[in-house]
């Protein structure tokens, strides 16, 4: 009957090399502790670029909703120059700028408009202006975005408390933008713009 022989997957092997002479004797192969040590370094350079690359994502997030915000605003304000308002204060400007092409195509989801978090956007006229809302952002988009300086605005509003108002541009404090914005992804800002 023919034996058959078992290997182990991962097995390290040690051969030493022929001589007589024990100081000439040397391992070759690696040993366990050095595969640890080889397999540690490279977990850590995999988390190391996954930290690299959720930060480029959130910061990309982050540019593409101000961008989006800005864009939005000056299409607006654009589509309603030498207009004495934007309708009645609480009338939604959501489908007039989807139709009118006054939001980037990227925020059009399914009819309604989204922000780049998967949050809704809610345009509606205002008694002075018009207001711009970003629901369900994460707490670095709410922080980044709360501290936003623009021409125009009246005020920024941060899970229903108003920080800034008054002033053009108010000026945001960012001690106070960071404490509004909460933990998780249920915070919500709105502008009012001139």
């Amino acid at each position: 009957m023919k034996q058959v022989k078992c290997v182990a997957p991962l097995q390290v092997v040690r051969r030493e090399s022929i001589s007589d002479d024990p100081r000439e004797r040397r391992e070759e192969g690696l040993s366990v502790m050095e595969i640890v040590i080889i397999a540690l370094v490279g977990l850590i350079l995999l988390a190391a670029v996954l930290i690299v690359y959720h930060r480029f994502q959130r910061d990309n997030e982050v540019s593409t909703g101000i961008s989006d915000l800005t864009s939005s605003i000056s299409s607006i304000e654009a589509q309603f120059q030498g207009q004495s308002s934007y309708g009645t204060s609480g009338t939604s400007l959501n489908t007039l700028a989807i139709n009118a092409k006054l939001v980037p195509s990227s925020m059009v989801v399914n009819g309604s408009l989204q922000d780049p978090w998967g949050g809704a956007v809610t345009i509606a006229a205002a008694t002075q202006g018009f207001t711009i809302e970003y629901q369900n952002l994460p707490q670095s988009a709410c922080e980044a975005l709360g501290k936003l300086q623009m021409g125009g605005l009246l005020s920024t509003t941060i899970n229903g408390s108003t920080l800034a108002g008054g002033q053009n541009p108010p000026a945001n404090n960012p001690v106070a933008v960071d404490g509004a914005c909460t933990t998780g992804n249920n915070n919500t800002i709105t502008w009012n713009v001139d």
